[in-house]
This record gives C-alpha cells, sequence and structure tokens, in this order.
C-alpha cells in the first residue's frame, strides 16, 4: 500500500531553509576561495547545513508517519524507505549526516582537510534536499 505524499509545515520549514540558504552561500563562498584546502572556517556553517536538513525531515517522517528514525543520519533513509526520498540523495545526506556528528562530538580530531572534502562532497546534497522540501511544502 502507497501512503500519500506527506505536506509540510510551510512555517517550520520555511525558518529552516532561511537557515539552511544563509550557511550554503558561506559554504559557496568557502569551496570558491582556492584557499578552502583548510577549512575549519567554514565547519560552523556545515554543521549548521546538516542540523536545518536533519531537523526538515525528522518533521517529514512524523507527516508521513514512517518509523521512527534512530539517528541523525536515519532520517533520510526513512524518508527514502517510505518512497519519499531519492535513495542516493538520502545516502548523500547521511553521509554529511555522520561526518557533522564526528566534527560536533571528536572535535579534537578534526582535520581541515577532510572538512573541506566533506563540504565539497555534501554541497549538491543539500542543495537538493532544499529543492526537495521546497517542493513539500503546504500552499
Amino acid at each position: 500500500m502507497s501512503r500519500p505524499v506527506p505536506t509540510l509545515d510551510p512555517v517550520f520549514v520555511a525558518k529552516r531553509l532561511a537557515a539552511l540558504e544563509h550557511h550554503l552561500a558561506v559554504l559557496d563562498r568557502i569551496l570558491a576561495d582556492e584557499r578552502s584546502d583548510d577549512d575549519l572556517p567554514g565547519i560552523f556553517s556545515f554543521i549548521a547545513s546538516v542540523e536545518a536538513c536533519r531537523e526538515v525531515a525528522a518533521h517529514g517522517v512524523a507527516k508521513a508517519r514512517a518509523r521512527r528514525s534512530c539517528g541523525d543520519a536515519d532520517a533520510f533513509a526513512v524518508l527514502s524507505e517510505a518512497g519519499l526520498l531519492d535513495a542516493g540523495l538520502a545516502k548523500a545526506l547521511g553521509r554529511a549526516a555522520r561526518a557533522r556528528d564526528k566534527y560536533l562530538h571528536l572535535y579534537w580530531a578534526i582535520d581541515g582537510a577532510e572538512v573541506a572534502a566533506a563540504i565539497a562532497q555534501a554541497r549538491p546534497a543539500l542543495g537538493d534536499f532544499v529543492a526537495w522540501a521546497t517542493a513539500r511544502v503546504a500552499t
């Protein structure tokens, strides 16, 4: 049995997408900078971007009445399992969420070049998630 595609709360999503778009603009400036191979300055915007996506994903999981996610990265997998989010996008966002967790909780082991690589790898998926969420906002 197929589940109906849920619509997302416009106020909830708008606040998170506004913050996400701000931080994505910061990340774009950092990625355009030739010195972005040691990207510790971008770590906050990366963490905030992934967190905004995770919050919207968790909201989508609740609206879809899908199984409860068991962690930050799992929220994207749950949306994919429910047929609401492309599996490749869910995997990319899951990788970004795991990187975010590492940078947030293992802060003493952060390597600037690793952060730069994570940002470059995740940036397309973060933008794709903005489009996904925007398309599902109740009008």
